[in-house]
């Protein structure tokens, strides 16, 4: 089986401690055999080419769970990497299987210092005059929102079973909107799950990142929508 994930911080290892991110923990109770994770930073993508490569270049033939999250990323870029990086695992006949996304902040995205050739994401944390400003609602969410129904129509056309998960709160004026995608292959939408993340307290710091616990909840939230066919390891009761 061949899983790929993508997704913010809220997606990489708890205090960078490898193996705690729900990533891997779906990938220990799917019983794939390698793991990989491209890196910490979205960067590794957008800016060092090579490392991308290379990670690509690293995995095996089958059977692996390639993690592409990583900090600061946004809905923009989680949906660039996303569909790259398929179209090039087809190239060496590793189409994935699996996609699970966690989409991130809406109000964030990409964008690239004019100074240099740097790329990187913007929150409304960080307007940076005469570099960049992030989208504002409700612009923020209707790209998010449009992000994640061309990534699903991409993936039904490729014939790959996906997950999307909100963790963070749409903006309710673009709820006058339909979403085309199976209400099955959506996980805390349209209301976003941070808060419910902070209320059971599975999270460590202001902004919800998800503890070891929050991860071990977010993959067991994944691994119930799935299909039969992939639960191989569902006798245990989920934790």
């Amino acid at each position: 089986m061949i899983l790929l994930t993508n997704g913010c911080s809220h997606s990489v290892p708890y205090k960078t401690i490898p193996g705690t991110e729900w990533c891997h923990q779906i990938h220990l109770k799917l019983k794939i055999k390698d793991y990989s994770w491209m890196g910490l930073h979205e960067d590794f993508f957008f800016n060092s080419r090579q490392i991308y490569f290379d990670s690509l270049d690293k995995l095996p033939s089958k059977d692996f769970t390639y993690s592409l999250a990583s900090s600061g990323k946004g809905n923009d870029a989680i949906y660039f990497e996303t569909i790259e990086t398929i179209e090039r695992l087809k190239k060496r006949k590793s189409k994935p299987d699996l996609v699970l996304i966690q989409w991130s902040g809406p109000s964030r995205r990409l964008t690239v210092n004019p100074l240099g050739d740097e790329i990187f994401c913007v929150t409304p944390d960080d307007i940076i005059e005469g570099i960049a400003i992030p989208h504002f609602e409700p612009l923020a969410s209707e790209l998010t929102f449009r992000f994640s129904e061309l990534l699903a129509q991409y993936l039904e056309k490729e014939n790959i079973e996906y997950r999307f998960l909100f963790y963070f709160d749409l903006d309710n004026r673009i709820f006058k909107y339909r979403t085309n995608i199976d209400d099955k292959k959506l996980i805390g939408f349209p209301k976003g799950l941070i808060s419910t993340m902070k209320e059971k307290k599975l999270t460590w710091d202001k902004a919800g990142h998800p503890h070891k616990q929050g991860h071990i909840f977010l993959s067991n939230l994944f691994l119930s929508k799935l299909p039969e066919k992939f639960k191989k390891v569902q006798k245990e009761k989920l934790i």
